[in-house]
């Protein structure tokens, strides 16, 4: 990705001018240029000579912002959101497929805590090739009413069939999910009963828990993922879709991606 160029006296506009009016007349041709140079100039007039103005847009500001706004929709309170819930007339259910990527084990203790205190309980665990200590480790956290199930396989042809819930989500082992999040797929998946598949957008933490980046997702567009993974380590699969991909190993390191291209190219219900 190239970084912006921000031309701040007026010497360095004209050079940028220059060299982009170079590359404006080898790819398009004089007359194009010409009729862009037409045109900005009766926009922007001498002023496009001039040098650029920093940008009024504060990030830090906007992240700060944002961070206020997210701890207050984190604490709106569970009792509505469960009265939500029951009046909803689709319940699925959701099967969480923990899988062993080496993360350091404070990592997975705080992803799985942030997965037990989902509003929405519809939903089992199963961890994949994790170490009978780490599985100690993680019953620790447990309430009466979870359990968690192993499964040593590093085929995902293995591991589907396993499968309880209606949807399965594989997140990453670093991953904090906020508590409502399945409230909102399920909302969303109300509204949409036929979805297949779902993803969210992202937010970067500190280790005090501030946010320091954001990641805004786009709408589905099969031309972009196949260019990049806009969708990111975390998703949510209809398990009749899952069954329908095979052939895929676990603990390949892209395996969301890879598994999100195949399912791409069976449903573009996202």
């Amino acid at each position: 990705m190239s970084d912006i160029f921000i031309a701040n006296t007026r010497l360095k506009k004209l050079k940028r001018l220059f060299f982009l009016s170079r590359k404006i007349i080898k790819e398009f041709g004089m007359r194009y240029f010409l009729r862009i140079c037409y045109e900005n100039l009766g926009k922007q007039k001498l002023d496009i000579f001039s040098s650029d103005k920093p940008s009024s847009f504060d990030f830090a500001e906007f992240l700060s912002d944002y961070d206020v706004f997210r701890k207050k929709m984190i604490t709106k309170n569970n009792l509505e959101l469960e009265k939500n819930i029951s009046e909803f007339s689709n319940k699925p259910t959701f099967t969480f497929l923990l899988i062993n990527n080496a993360t350091n084990i404070e990592d997975v203790r705080k992803s799985f805590k942030s997965i037990l205190n989902q509003v929405y309980k519809s939903f089992d665990l199963q961890l994949v090739n994790y170490s009978q200590n780490t599985v100690d480790i993680l019953k620790t956290q447990l309430n009466s009413n979870k359990s968690l199930k192993e499964i040593n396989s590093d085929k995902l042809d293995e591991i589907i069939p396993q499968i309880k819930g209606d949807f399965v989500v594989i997140p990453d082992s670093r991953t904090i999910l906020q508590s409502d999040l399945l409230y909102h797929v399920v909302k969303e998946f109300n509204q949409k009963p036929d979805s297949e598949i779902f993803y969210t957008d992202e937010i970067c933490l500190d280790e005090n828990n501030n946010v320091t980046n954001l990641l805004f997702k786009p709408g589905w567009s099969p031309y972009l993922f196949a260019s990049m993974n806009y969708l990111g380590r975390f998703c949510i699969i209809r398990k009749t879709l899952l069954e329908k991909v095979s052939g895929l190993d676990v603990t390949h390191d892209n395996l969301v991606y890879d598994l999100l291209l195949r399912c791409s190219e069976i449903t573009e219900k996202f």
